[in-house]
């Protein structure tokens, strides 16, 4: 039996401990997650000395490093039916580091039987409905339309919006008939004083997604329209909730106008989101008086900012792409 800084790291299932601190301890040894950690684990723990041996790699440090292990913590002393409860809310917030759905389950399950958790069995939870699990039968691609209706786009400008977004959703029904592992769903965020989702309870499968026309008036709040967009990029309060089986999203900024509030805080903020980072971003210029540099910043690159006199480069730049996750 090893033992570090007086806790047994012995592989003996009956062990538990009062506190996630030290069964991430006893679980990262015995996983051999430390080396691969290094410094980064020595500043969680600055007093705990790495052994030897490589195995899981990221996915235990993960559990502490996503926040997933603070909701463990903070219900070690609830009713059995809230610790189910619990149990569910970390698996959720752990797939959100891009980990997938099983492996964060079992990492999930082993914390919470460090910590003396008696969950429902596997089959049982599934069949309880604790555990999205099913195989499903498509992958969800989900697709942001970020709308920019300002002042600056009355008259021919949210015209040419319409247009677009109209031109655009039967191509996405196109790509599903096509690709029957293909499930596609929008939500749109508009934008001008203040952003406003017209897809505020969830996305909407493309197959039933009909556009109507919107009228343009107000500023030109990009950041809070960054910063809704931030919310719903996760699993655990957001739009990406069914993220087994899920492609990479895809999130198309349409806009003709320059920002009129602090858009940077909200944009800065935006690209600290995992989901946003791994997305397929495309901007589309309305009009000359658009900031490009903008768009650019929003996008990535100068080459995924098209301009609106030639949509049909969209269709061509949004297709399904895997997602890379971490797997066990």
């Amino acid at each position: 039996m090893k033992h570090i800084n007086g806790i047994d790291t012995d592989e003996d299932k009956s062990k538990t401990f009062d506190n996630t601190r030290e069964a991430f301890i006893f679980i990262a040894q015995k996983h051999g997650s430390e080396v691969l950690l290094g410094k980064k684990l020595k500043t969680f723990f600055p007093d705990y000395t790495p052994q030897v041996s490589v195995n899981r790699k990221r996915l235990v440090f993960a559990v502490y490093e996503n926040g997933a292990a603070a909701i463990l913590q903070s219900y070690l002393h609830a009713k059995q039916a809230d610790k189910e409860i619990a149990f569910k809310q970390a698996v959720a917030k752990l797939t959100e580091a891009f980990i997938t759905q099983e492996a964060a389950e079992n990492i999930i399950r082993e914390f919470a039987e460090a910590l003396g958790w008696q969950l429902s069995a596997r089959n049982e939870a599934r069949n309880m409905g604790m555990l999205e699990l099913v195989s499903m039968p498509h992958k969800n691609f989900m697709i942001f339309l970020l709308v920019d209706t300002s002042d600056n786009m009355i008259g021919s400008r949210i015209g040419t919006i319409n247009s677009i977004i109209e031109e655009f959703i039967p191509e996405l029904k196109t790509l599903e008939d096509e690709n029957q592992d293909v499930q596609v769903k929008v939500a749109v965020l508009k934008f001008s004083s203040g952003a406003q989702w017209l897809t505020p309870n969830e996305p909407i499968r493309a197959e039933n997604f009909f556009w109507h026309y919107i009228e343009a008036g107000g500023a030109s709040d990009f950041g809070d329209a960054c910063s809704k967009l931030n919310e719903k990029l996760s699993v655990y309060k957001g739009f990406m909730k069914e993220i087994a089986g899920t492609f990479a999203p895809a999130i198309v900024l349409i806009s003709g106008s320059k920002p009129t509030d602090d858009y940077k805080k909200g944009l800065n903020s935006l690209k600290q989101n995992r989901w946003f980072e791994i997305a397929i971003k495309v901007a589309i210029a309305v009009g000359e008086e658009v900031n490009e540099s903008m768009l650019e910043e929003f996008a990535g690159s100068k080459e995924a900012v098209l301009r609106s006199d030639n949509p049909t480069r969209l269709i061509k730049m949004i297709k399904p792409r895997d997602i890379s996750r971490y797997e066990e």
